[in-house]
């Protein structure tokens, strides 16, 4: 090869352009390798779009060729859409295939960051059928009626997640979101025709507070890869892939993980980079359990112990036939459910009702509480949301 470092390219996901990777590619530029972070054609926020699924495939593979005929090792990191893209894009271009051709270079490992890893015809709207989740596309996503665009209703929740309150940076979080453009929404519907992780050896990081590929969706795309013979190393996180405060950087510390299972794969990199060397020298410690501990049985007979404050004599059940028993509530006759004042009441409630329930879906959809001062929300029952859990009330 004529390159002993690792190239990496970042496929982005629908609606992100470069600038939405631009910290994660940052840092592992300073750590001396060589990232690539190419903007999709569905990208271009033409109306109507001009470019689809097969206009991004072509796009990624034509880039990928040009790196790997150079001799180049690389890996793709791909996040949600992106996973489609790579999964269709670099079949052929494995970095074994291409040895077995007398070729140098190719692709040595693929990442899936929260992203889609089908089966060949598969599309995404195939695995939102497999959960029944339709009646919800409306709810996340806001498609336009005459070119099939599409943009996500609450971006701030379903991209960035709960759980930032006090921890993410503010400023940085309204960067994010203001790089987010409009994507050609048709290429949900389109299916792949090849499977590149049939080749090329697979990582997936799960990320549980994702909600536009929802936990459920991750762990079903890594069983059915499974089920395909492949192999897959998977870590999880609990944040989304959206949190790019430098300090926490979870995207950056998803691949260092992933970055140490390549090495434990014996991936061919003569030198780890500076900034993954502390990871992989952790990670190669030998792992100890601690011994188990069994509490020795007591010796002590409990039924022999005389109670301090024994429970008076309880009331028995009675016995014999059921007795009548006479109405608790008032009966006002039947005049009063239609006078103005009881018809008044049940409006007010109504609307109250109708109130909170319209605050919840447009501020709280699919999370826990509301939080009706700061138009929030909050989980204090855990990231049950996604694909994981249904809400019918708020």
């Amino acid at each position: 090869m004529t390159n002993n470092k690792p190239t990496i390219i970042i496929i982005g996901g629908g609606w992100h352009i470069p600038s939405s990777y631009s910290k994660l590619a940052g840092l592992l530029r300073s750590s001396g390798l060589e990232v690539h972070v190419p903007r999709l054609p569905t990208m271009n926020e033409a109306r109507p779009p001009n470019a689809d699924l097969a206009t991004d495939t072509q796009f990624i593979r034509s880039y990928v060729e040009s790196l790997v005929e150079a001799g180049r090792s690389v890996i793709a990191v791909t996040h949600s859409y992106g996973g489609q893209l790579g999964t269709n894009a670099l079949a052929g271009l494995g970095l074994e295939t291409r040895a077995k051709s007398g070729l140098q270079g190719g692709v040595s490992h693929l990442i899936y960051m929260c992203a889609s890893a089908f089966l060949e015809g598969q599309t995404m709207i195939d695995k939102v059928k497999q959960f029944d989740h339709e009646q919800y596309m409306p709810v996340a996503f806001d498609f336009d009626a005459e070119d099939n665009t599409v943009v996500c209703r609450q971006p701030r929740a379903t991209l960035i997640g709960d759980g930032q309150e006090g921890e993410a940076d503010e400023a940085e979080i309204e960067a994010y979101l203001s790089y987010l453009v409009r994507w050609n929404g048709t290429c949900m519907y389109q299916p792949i025709s090849h499977c590149a992780w049939r080749e090329i050896p697979v990582s997936y990081i799960y990320t549980s507070g994702d909600m536009t590929l929802p936990l459920a969706y991750q762990e079903s795309m890594v069983e059915t890869l499974r089920k395909e013979g492949r192999e897959v190393a998977t870590v999880e996180l609990s944040r989304t892939m959206a949190a790019w405060r430098p300090e926490r950087m979870v995207p950056l510390l998803a691949l260092v993980i992933t970055f140490v299972l390549l090495y434990e794969f014996d991936f061919s990199v003569p030198q780890p980079p500076a900034l993954l060397a502390p990871a992989i020298e952790t990670y190669r410690k030998p792992k100890t359990r601690p011994p188990l501990r069994f509490t020795p049985p007591s010796g002590f007979n409990w039924s022999t112990a005389e109670p301090f404050f024994p429970a008076k004599p309880l009331t028995p059940l009675p016995k014999g036939p059921r007795q009548p028993l006479p109405m608790i509530q008032h009966d006002f006759g039947t005049h009063a459910h239609n006078d103005p004042i009881t018809k008044g009441r049940r409006m007010a409630a109504r609307e109250a009702l109708v109130r909170l329930w319209d605050s919840y879906t447009k501020y709280a959809w699919l999370h826990d509480e509301l939080k009706p001062v700061s138009a929030g929300f909050k989980n204090p029952f855990g990231p049950w949301r996604g694909g994981r859990r249904r809400r019918s009330t708020p």
